[in-house]
């Protein structure tokens, strides 16, 4: 038991010991506003966070989820005793649950109405979900905006995704904001969203001077950039350290690209997962992008399907194949690639140890070029890791099945292929005779005990 004058009470593992720090946190909730934690860079936009209600029950709700510590004064004269934590714990979690996602709604709805844009029901049905997915709700600049505000002060999201909104650029520059001061989002899909080349810019921008360390996946699909964008991508890349896993697929990135992308991989330890699949990048660019990846040491998984890699590609492979120590993951398909290209990258496998996907489908190859690449597992000499080879859409013939089989009997193996043509040299089928008894015209046993052929008569049946 306590004195009136000590009464300390404990919520949620905080304890006050007077009344004056609960006055002084009355007093700092009195702003009726909200502001970011840190202050905005001043060369971009600011983004501003409309006032509360003014009402005392929505404010006092407010300074409960923004202080520091949660505390209340029991002032109830008969009632000396402490508060036990152990029992209320459970209780108090939720009823802070429940008031974050009040003001987090409120907050929402009073941009929403400033910006002139329908507030997102996906996103007030659950504020407080640690993924934040709104895909294909159309939200615009103006909508990207209002939903911002909210992001900046929620530090339980570490996943948001909003393809297919067209938020372009405008939008674009709010939610960067908030996820600059959030410092909890580790993963952004941004995909499908128009942001062009002006887009490309801030992005290369954000990745390179922003403070923010926690963001680790960023996936920017369909978003129109073109192939001059990819140097702003490529300086960021040099000098990011946070992030290890970008994906750039289904763009216009060419011939200028290439080349810079190869360079900046070069240069960066950290990235894991590189996708630059459905671009433009071939023959003499695509060559010097595969030749600067020697130098990498960190990628794990590199996606360059949908490109144009021919045979310039295809060579510098090889030198890539026999010393790379890191990819586990290596997607070559729709490259244009010839059964000419499999004898030198089969030798390229063949050096390899840390490889276990390779995806070299719907390529030019015929039964012959998959036989090839087929070797790398079968020579003795191999040190090859394969698990799983994929000829999608390749038909192979039945040779090729045969050595497939005796790989199979000595190494576990995935392999994928096309239809199986009935051409080659096929396995001899076992035949099974029946002899028939016949006699001749003289009622007398055939001593050869082989049938004679006369019209008519059918003596000999096979069996396949």
């Amino acid at each position: 038991m306590t004195s009136k004058s000590e009464t300390r009470v404990a919520i949620l593992g905080q304890e006050i010991s007077d009344r004056s720090s609960i006055l002084g946190a009355r007093s700092a909730g009195r702003s009726r506003a909200v502001l970011s934690r840190t202050k905005l860079d001043s060369r971009q936009t600011d983004l501003y966070i409309t006032e509360l209600p003014r009402n005392q029950r929505e404010e006092e709700a407010l300074e409960r989820n923004s202080s520091p510590s949660d505390s209340v004064i029991n002032n109830n004269d008969d009632d000396e005793e402490e508060i036990d934590v152990n029992n209320n714990d459970t209780e108090e979690k939720k009823k802070k649950s429940v008031e974050r996602s009040d003001v987090k709604k409120e907050i929402y709805k009073r941009e929403c109405a400033r910006c002139n844009v329908v507030p997102v029901g996906a996103y007030l049905r659950a504020p407080s979900n640690g993924s934040l997915v709104i895909r294909h709700y159309n939200l615009g600049p103006n909508g990207a905006k209002a939903l911002s505000a909210p992001l900046m002060l929620d530090d339980t999201v570490t996943h948001v995704d909003i393809v297919g909104n067209a938020i372009e650029v405008h939008g674009l520059v709010f939610l960067l904001q908030a996820i600059a001061e959030n410092r909890s989002v580790r993963h952004l899909d941004i995909s499908d969203n128009n942001l062009a080349s002006t887009g490309a810019k801030v992005l290369g921008e954000f990745l390179s001077h922003s403070k923010n360390t926690t963001l680790e996946h960023l996936i920017m699909s369909e978003n129109c950039f073109k192939d001059e964008d990819g140097i702003h991508f490529s300086e960021a890349i040099q000098v990011n350290k946070s992030l290890k896993e970008i994906v750039l697929s289904h763009n216009l990135f060419g011939d200028v690209s290439g080349p810079a992308f190869g360079k900046a991989l070069a240069m960066n330890s950290t990235l894991e997962t590189f996708d630059i699949s459905w671009n433009q990048i071939r023959k003499k660019s695509a060559a010097l992008f595969v030749k600067r990846l020697k130098d990498n040491v960190g990628l794990t998984k590199l996606n360059i399907g949908f490109n144009g890699l021919g045979s310039e590609g295809a060579s510098e492979l090889v030198p890539l194949l026999k010393t790379n120590n890191s990819l586990v993951e290596l997607d070559l398909s729709h490259n244009r690639l010839k059964d000419l290209d499999s004898v030198p990258l089969a030798k390229g496998l063949a050096k390899n140890n840390t490889l276990k996907v390779l995806r070299i489908g719907d390529n030019l190859l015929t039964s012959v070029g998959a036989t090839a690449i087929l070797h790398s597992l079968y020579d003795p000499r191999s040190v090859c890791a394969l698990e799983t080879l994929d000829f999608h859409n390749t038909s192979v013939d039945l040779p090729f099945e045969r050595y497939l089989k005796e790989i199979r009997a000595t190494r576990d193996v995935n392999v994928i292929h096309g239809k199986v043509m009935m051409v080659g040299d096929p396995p001899q089928p076992t035949k099974t005779y029946i002899r028939v008894k016949t006699r001749d015209r003289n009622n007398t046993v055939n001593p050869t005990n082989k049938p004679e052929v006369t019209s008519g008569t059918n003596t000999m049946t096979a069996r396949r």
